[in-house]
């Protein structure tokens, strides 16, 4: 299944993160697996987040840890 979130605006990164873990916790199949999540950064450079399995739960690492919440700059 394809999922495509959008959104322009304080805390946008946080409200698509938010909307697509919502979306993988309500339903079955597919979703869930591979994400891949695009911000454009306060400094206009664009950023990729990707995960090969567990979607948004899995999407933002930092060292060997995986982020149970979005870091900083996704957020804002």
């Amino acid at each position: 299944m394809t999922i495509g979130i959008g959104a322009v605006g304080k805390n946008a990164g946080l409200a698509v993160w938010k909307a697509l873990n919502s979306v993988e916790k309500v339903t079955s199949g597919s979703v869930g697996g591979f994400c891949t999540f695009v911000i454009f950064n306060k400094e206009g450079e664009v950023k990729y987040f990707c995960s090969q399995r567990g979607g948004s739960t899995t999407l933002f690492v930092e060292g060997d840890s995986v982020l149970s919440y979005p870091p900083t700059e996704v957020i804002e």
